[in-house]
């Protein structure tokens, strides 16, 4: 799978999901993934899966964090990864601006999802194809970013799009 089916899926399931950045949405988002992605050869699943598990990490930044902790007023290794799972279904266009400047996140609607619908998508479908689970399963890095901020003031004027929505 290119780069560019793997976007079109997202982008395709998220339209017929409803289109919108609700957690109802996100949902049903990734159990369209999961029928569509089932029915495909597993070499096709196990390349989605890398490709979602590659810009999960390419967005596991320091500076993602400290966005996704102002706008949840605090953050753990369980609602980071949810948060960039639900970046990565709103699409290539939302994921690319968030991940080149998180405080554009502000503008995209309903954006504190508690969901890790998105996270196992691949699982979910390679188990359902083949009765096996995938190989490489990808556990992202977790050390050295993963801090309180020292001073949330200094965070909110380095995201002030995100401070003036989400933090008071």
């Amino acid at each position: 799978m290119k780069v560019s089916l793997f976007w079109r899926i997202i982008d395709h399931s998220r339209k017929k999901a409803g289109g919108s950045s609700t957690w109802e949405t996100t949902h049903r988002q990734a159990e369209l993934l999961v029928r569509h992605l089932q029915k495909q050869d597993p070499k096709e699943i196990q390349s989605y899966e890398r490709h979602f598990n590659w810009f999960m990490n390419t967005a596991y930044t320091r500076d993602m964090w400290l966005a996704v902790y102002l706008m949840y007023g605090y953050c753990d290794f369980v609602i980071f990864d949810r948060h960039l799972s639900w970046l990565i279904a709103q699409g290539p266009r939302r994921y690319t601006r968030a991940v080149e400047n998180p405080d554009t996140m502000a503008s995209y609607g309903d954006t504190k999802i508690d969901t890790d619908d998105m996270l196992y998508v691949g699982y979910r479908a390679y188990k359902l194809a083949t009765d096996t689970e995938i190989d490489g399963f990808v556990l992202r890095a977790h050390s050295g970013m993963c801090d309180a901020p020292h001073n949330l003031e200094d965070v909110a004027m380095q995201f002030p799009e995100l401070a003036n929505r989400f933090w008071g």
